[in-house]
């Protein structure tokens, strides 16, 4: 104790003093990290541009306290996903030039889908957009088909699994629940992209009777009576809410709510169709074994069936 009174009266440096020069250390103490720090940013940043794909315009860039767009102002340290890569997506949807229609009636589901072959080489029967889930489900995808495929076989499995869980056929709105619970989880990883489609699912429940649900890319899901996806998507919804208006379903026969369907697709594209250029899948239509009453199964239709509903319009107008 003596030692540091002889100490502060030689020196003569008062508590004041020591206190500044305590700061004065602690100022140069945080210049030099901040140097260090700013140095390892900077190496950090040529690592980035180095490795980085030359462009990413579904990542936004979150800089130190600010956020700003790919292309602005310089800041790569951590990349998060955006809703731009949901909305690319949804575009990705009407980008297929693909027109899609599900109609739910009183004793059965339809879904539509205009059938497109880009080149005369390509085998027709290798073309669809409608596609099995399980015996009971079937749906449309409408949007890239590549995605489409990989999103169907997703699917499959998932039926598959709640068959082999549970011992009974996956329920229609349970795997509409679960293909849009996946479908959120892609809006919420940076490394994962949402698939470009909407999935359009029918089934015929025991329970509930006819199901029609329909799934976006964003992980939005709910049940229809009556839905369309692909360019002109308003206008058939649209006419579908005038046919339907005040109605719980379509009424009428299995064969009247294809007709339906066939008229929505025409009216809102202002096509008359030949029977190579639609798809349709149905639940609750007719039986292909030639027993009596309906088929609570999925099938799509051949196309002489397509071609009796298209007489028939025809034969109506």
């Amino acid at each position: 104790m003596s030692g540091m009174l002889i100490c502060r009266h030689r020196f003569n440096i008062s508590q004041g003093q020591q206190q500044l020069i305590k700061v004065r250390e602690q100022v140069v103490q945080d210049m030099t990290d901040r140097l260090r720090y700013s140095r390892i940013r900077e190496d950090y940043i040529k690592l980035v541009r180095m490795y980085r794909p030359p462009k990413a315009p579904n990542l936004v860039t979150f800089s130190w306290g600010t956020v700003s767009k790919q292309g602005s102002e310089l800041s790569e340290n951590i990349l998060l996903m955006d809703h731009v890569s949901t909305e690319y997506a949804f575009k990705a949807i009407t980008a297929a030039n693909i027109m899609s229609v599900g109609v739910r009636g009183k004793d059965c589901a339809v879904v539509l889908s205009q059938k497109k072959v880009p080149d005369k080489l390509i085998d027709p029967s290798s073309v669809s957009h409608i596609f099995q889930l399980s015996p009971s489900v079937g749906c449309v995808m409408t949007g890239a088909i590549a995605d489409a495929r990989a999103f169907v076989q997703r699917a499959i499995g998932e039926a598959a699994e709640f068959r082999y869980k549970f011992g009974y056929e996956m329920p229609c709105d349970a795997l509409a629940k679960r293909i849009a619970n996946i479908s959120q989880v892609y809006t919420q990883r940076a490394y994962m992209r949402p698939y470009g489609v909407a999935t359009t699912l029918i089934s015929l429940d025991s329970e509930f009777g006819p199901q029609l649900y329909k799934c976006d890319p964003a992980g939005y899901y709910t049940g229809y009576k009556g839905t369309a996806s692909g360019p002109k998507q308003q206008e058939a919804f649209n006419h579908l809410e005038k046919k339907l208006k005040n109605k719980d379903c379509a009424d009428g026969s299995w064969e009247e709510v294809v007709e339906l369907g066939i008229t929505t697709l025409s009216t809102v594209l202002s096509v008359d169709f030949k029977k190579g250029e639609l798809e349709i899948g149905i639940v609750g239509g007719p039986r292909t074994d030639g027993k009596e009453g309906t088929d609570p199964g999925f099938r799509a239709l051949t196309e002489e069936e397509i071609d009796e509903r298209l007489q028939g319009i025809a034969e109506k107008d």
